[in-house]
């Protein structure tokens, strides 16, 4: 999964399931 995916992904989700995708997002990088 290429990073602008990601963020494309991540701007999808509800407040709930961002903090979830934040950790995920931060051992990504």
């Amino acid at each position: 999964m290429n990073i602008i995916g990601f963020f494309i992904f991540f701007a999808t989700l509800d407040e709930k399931n961002r903090k979830e995708a934040n950790s995920i997002l931060i051992s990504y990088l």
